[in-house]
């Protein structure tokens, strides 16, 4: 399948900063039952803005290419069947409360160095 570069979710993919992001949030993790922080925080994220209770949060995801490609990048948007228990996704909603989802929002924002690197030239 090919996504389309210019789609918004697929831009913030390519802009976020994944190893800031994943080491930011390991100690919210600690015992993530073997899901990728990237994974975790990209369906947080996602279920929060988009404003969906976690069951359709994860049909969305099922659904949308580009809800897998944030989530996973390029290896995920093939897979439709979600591969975690859909109880996970409440339990890693619950571990960001606070402190951790403003470290989630500000990993999703923050440009990768190399990103500011390339537009200073």
């Amino acid at each position: 399948m090919r996504l389309d570069s210019n789609h918004q979710l697929y831009k913030l993919s390519k802009r976020v900063d994944w190893p800031y992001l994943e080491s930011e949030l390991s100690h919210f993790f600690k015992d993530n039952n073997g899901a990728q922080h990237r994974f975790m925080a990209g369906m947080v994220y996602l279920k929060d803005v988009s404003k969906m209770s976690s069951n359709e949060a994860i049909q969305q995801w099922g659904k949308c290419p580009y809800w897998r490609y944030l989530c996973g990048g390029s290896e995920a948007v093939e897979t439709t069947e979600y591969p975690y228990s859909p109880q996970l996704l409440d339990v890693w909603t619950r571990s960001l409360e606070g402190e951790g989802y403003e470290v989630l929002i500000n990993a999703l924002i923050r440009l990768p160095s190399r990103a500011l690197l390339e537009t200073a030239h």
